[in-house]
């Protein structure tokens, strides 16, 4: 906080009235820039769209101080309970208007099933990225993001499939 003060030119109570927290700032922060990152134009079917989506949050964490800010933010949200709630509603507005946006209209073309858990496919796509942004030495690329959408979309054709009698 001492240091965006600094930066703006005005006191920290100043900065607390905007932003009572860590996380509101980095909820401000990284709902504006992230949606630079995950394209303006959805694409016109499922796999297409995850593609573009995933390889654009690696590339926010890797080409921007997102991916530093994020792991930080991460921690202070375990050590500062007032934090959490800043955090957590960034995360879900910028995880709703991406991934799970990009699975809503799958559901409505028809590519996914109407009881598809939007939850559970958000995470398991947005996992591997987070894990590997906290464990840092191991790269965030487009060959890492297309390995994890292909993973999603073998599970799903797995899923797909009749089970035998």
């Amino acid at each position: 906080m001492e240091g965006i003060a600094r930066e703006s030119g005005v006191g920290k109570p100043t900065i607390y009235r905007w932003w009572p927290t860590k996380g509101a700032i980095f909820r401000e922060i990284y709902v504006l820039d992230g949606a630079d990152f995950l394209g303006a134009k959805p694409a016109d079917d499922l796999e297409k769209d995850l593609r573009r989506l995933v390889r654009g949050l690696c590339k926010l964490y890797t080409t921007t101080p997102h991916g530093k800010a994020l792991a930080g933010m991460f921690a202070e949200a375990q050590l500062d309970p007032r934090t959490r709630p800043d955090f957590a509603s960034g995360l879900q507005s910028l995880r709703e208007k991406g991934l799970q946006g990009a699975l809503k209209r799958a559901i409505e073309r028809g590519e996914l099933p109407k009881d598809h858990d939007l939850d559970l496919a958000s995470d398991t796509l947005f996992g591997p990225i987070l894990y590997r942004l906290m464990n840092e030495g191991r790269p965030l690329n487009r060959a890492f993001a297309d390995a994890v959408v292909d993973g999603y979309l073998r599970g799903l054709t797995a899923w797909k499939k009749p089970a035998k009698a």
